[in-house]
């Protein structure tokens, strides 16, 4: 079996990453807590930091080697159930639309560095694109809504999971962690 990872929102604790950052380099700015889970997905509008403005501060957070190099899982148990899928016999594919930072290798570097380095996670194969069904896979985990729906449509049985932006009951098959 091949089972799709996304990573932002799944494994990797984006909202709380980039919080820390604009925390720490940008005190002005940031008035919330680090601590507090995204409710929706402009969530830096509230505040008061524009998409434009936001997207600038995510190519300076990788850039600076913070974003995406450093961060939380979302669960500490992730590395062993990648092994242990991984010793089971299956293939796991990270599928990631990450893309920031003044060259798209920052990105790339950062979150090999990430997994690798920081957290022993060694997936079968790391694909860069926005596009979730650019790697075949048989089942797939998701935080987002869309991409979850355009699995579906591609034929990969999809699991959402569960995150204050993206809680409804709309009949999706969904999963309260990576376990």
């Amino acid at each position: 079996m091949r089972v799709g990872l996304d990573l932002d929102g799944v494994v990797y604790n984006f909202t709380r990453a980039f919080q820390t950052h604009v925390a720490k380099c940008k005190p002005e700015v940031f008035s919330g807590d680090v601590m507090q889970e995204a409710c929706s997905w402009d969530w830096f509008e509230k505040w008061g930091m524009s998409r434009d403005a936001f997207l600038k501060e995510m190519d300076c957070a990788v850039d600076a080697l913070e974003l995406f190099w450093y961060g939380e899982l979302y669960d500490h148990g992730i590395p062993k159930m990648v092994r242990h899928i991984q010793e089971a016999g299956h293939e796991v594919h990270v599928v990631t639309h990450r893309f920031s930072g003044s060259e798209r290798w920052n990105a790339e570097v950062a979150t090999r560095h990430w997994l690798h380095s920081k957290n022993g996670i060694f997936p079968d194969s790391i694909t860069f694109d926005k596009d979730k069904t650019s790697v075949k896979t048989d089942i797939f985990l998701e935080d987002n809504v869309a991409n979850y729906d355009a699995l579906e449509r591609a034929g990969i049985k999809s699991y959402l999971i569960n995150r204050r932006y993206n809680y409804d009951w709309d009949g999706r098959r969904r999963v309260d962690s990576f376990q």
